[in-house]
């Protein structure tokens, strides 16, 4: 195009003499300076070619997802395209890359959240990275499970499916970290009835969500992350199991990396706690003390 406009010797001049850089094999930047972010992604789709668009990671990230951050750019292209390899860039070629999965609003066009994060879980490097980029969607209210299913049901091939679909389900669940996708996974190997997850409660501190709470066993389970050595942090959940403990739940807590590195420990405790004879007394007791203090109230109405 610039060849065309101003012609090869001028273009060539401008080259040489630095007041122009060349980017890409087709790309050119019409300053010497160095290339801002937005400029580098238009760069990288300008060398793809003709219907690219940024994908994956690089396009999860403008949508709004934190905490995977990617200095490779990377593209998508229709199947049938070609693009020489440069450094910084990686090329995607797929099939069916449709224009319902593309934003059309913004320049460069760019993958919606939700085409995104699969081809980020169907890319990824493990199962748990597979995993975690998906709960990190939804806990980041970027999308829902539901509408990453939608689009996966309409996508013909993809590498993960079950083990995609499996997690979309634990997320619908409330499972929203991978630590906690890694807790329902160990549950399930053990064949220990799952819990109710992210159940909201209010107390005088406000109001806030338990992990995992087996209601009839009053058992709740909480699992902390590296956010929870934070001193308030660690103040705050320590009044919160307070205030559970003095409502008559038990409270387990678990650092990730237990879970991670320990399932069988966790597990173990899990399953002492639902099958302990402490467990029965409890509920029994609940029903005493439900008792005991609509006696006392009834005398005190007397």
């Amino acid at each position: 195009m610039a060849v065309r406009a101003l012609g090869r010797p001028a273009v060539r001049h401008r080259l040489v003499t630095g007041a122009w850089q060349r980017v890409h094999l087709r790309v050119l930047v019409t300053h010497s300076g160095p290339l801002s972010p937005p400029q580098t992604r238009w760069a990288a789709v300008l060398h793809a070619g003709a219907d690219a668009v940024l994908s994956h990671a690089t396009a999860a990230e403008l949508g709004g997802l934190q905490g995977f951050p990617s200095r490779t750019i990377h593209v998508s292209v229709p199947n049938a395209h070609q693009a020489p390899a440069v450094p910084g860039v990686r090329v995607h070629r797929r099939r069916g890359l449709g224009a319902d999965g593309i934003l059309p609003a913004v320049r460069p066009h760019r993958m919606r959240i939700e085409h995104a994060l699969l081809d980020m879980a169907s890319t990824a490097t493990s199962e748990d990275a597979a995993r975690a980029v998906l709960a990190a969607g939804v806990q980041q209210r970027l999308t829902t499970a539901a509408r990453l299913r939608a689009v996966l049901d309409r996508l013909v091939r993809v590498r993960w499916r079950r083990l995609i679909s499996e997690t979309l389900a634990d997320v619908e669940g409330g499972s929203h970290s991978l630590p906690e996708l890694r807790f329902v996974r160990a549950l399930r190997a053990a064949s220990i009835p799952l819990p109710d997850r992210q159940v909201a409660r209010q107390r005088a501190s406000g109001r806030w969500y338990l992990d995992a709470h087996w209601e009839h066993a009053r058992l709740t389970v909480e699992i902390d992350g590296t956010g929870h050595l934070d001193p308030r942090t660690w103040l705050a959940d320590l009044a919160r199991g307070n205030e559970l403990t003095l409502a008559g739940d038990r409270v387990l807590r678990f650092p990730s990396f237990a879970v991670r590195d320990h399932p069988d420990d966790v597990v173990a405790h899990i399953a002492l706690a639902l099958t302990s004879p402490l467990t029965n007394t409890i509920m029994t007791t609940r029903g005493q003390v439900a008792a005991t203090a609509a006696t006392y109230t009834l005398n005190r109405v007397i």
